[in-house]
């Protein structure tokens, strides 16, 4: 993999973008979900987790090692975090921002 590819998948009620690239320190192959968006009728027919399964599926071939994601604090941190965790991810980073004046 050289610099990076980027992929975007869409249901009727939701959207994905994924970002692989290698990881700067490894070397190895990595995902990043880079934006996810659904509908609130498409959270309801499981669009959002069929798409997070196509990414996931698309990092295995391109031989991706982590799948990486932010959930915003605007977000439902929770139901997130839930749904993350019954996906088998773990938490590993928080992030912090400034807003400039």
């Amino acid at each position: 993999m050289s610099l990076g590819i980027g992929r975007a998948w869409e249901a009727p009620g939701a959207i994905i973008g994924v970002t692989f690239f290698p990881n700067l320190f490894t070397g190895d192959a990595n995902a990043n979900i880079v934006f996810w968006w659904a509908t609130p009728e498409g959270k309801k027919r499981g669009d959002t987790l069929r798409l997070l399964a196509t990414a996931e599926s698309a990092a295995r071939e391109h031989n991706c090692r982590l799948v990486c994601s932010a959930a915003y604090a605007a977000m439902d941190g929770e139901l997130m975090e839930k749904l993350y965790d019954r996906r088998g991810y773990e938490k590993f980073e928080t992030n912090f921002r400034k807003e400039l004046k």
